[in-house]
């Protein structure tokens, strides 16, 4: 399996048969009108195989953002070694050294709704290009964006696969 893994990002390709995921549509709780779409969510599931593929490419990344240096110090997301447990350690930590100097601790979180599910796959390429990331990684992720589909599932029934055109790995 892990040959399998490295050669399809070595080539530079993702398989087709990976490529339609199951969109598992989610009633939100508490919700007072439930023939507005705002209030479902979709839960996208992929095979096994193509979350093995797309988890080495986002490992392969990080390992070079990090080799180059090009993350903030103050980043935890997209990082090796490091969770939500450890943000939160280290706000806390930051925070009660700041109380105990008698000085005033501000925190800035960011949310960007949707941000990953909207990156258009020429911008990304562009962008993993000015990165300097491998051409094989960059030509892999074109390849797993290209021709994804989604079979939306509500209340057991499953719907047409329809095509997906952005979201990044």
């Amino acid at each position: 399996m892990v040959r399998l893994v490295r050669t399809c990002i070595r080539l530079g390709h993702h398989q087709d048969l990976w490529k339609t995921a199951k969109g598992i549509v989610i009633p939100k709780a508490g919700k007072p009108d439930y023939t507005r779409v705002q209030a479902y969510q979709v839960i996208c599931l992929l095979d096994v195989m193509s979350k093995l593929v797309e988890r080495t490419a986002g490992y392969l990344s990080a390992d070079h953002m990090e080799r180059k240096k090009w993350l903030h110090e103050g980043q935890y997301g997209y990082r090796k070694c490091s969770s939500c447990i450890d943000t939160v350690a280290v706000l806390m930590n930051q925070t009660q050294q700041a109380w105990g100097e008698k000085k005033i601790a501000g925190a800035l979180f960011m949310d960007v709704k949707s941000a990953f599910n909207n990156v258009n796959k020429t911008h990304l390429g562009k962008c993993m290009e000015a990165l300097e990331l491998e051409p094989d990684l960059i030509q892999w992720t074109d390849s797993f964006m290209t021709g994804r589909q989604v079979k939306l599932i509500l209340d057991g029934e499953t719907g047409k696969a329809s095509p997906v055109d952005r979201g990044i790995p």
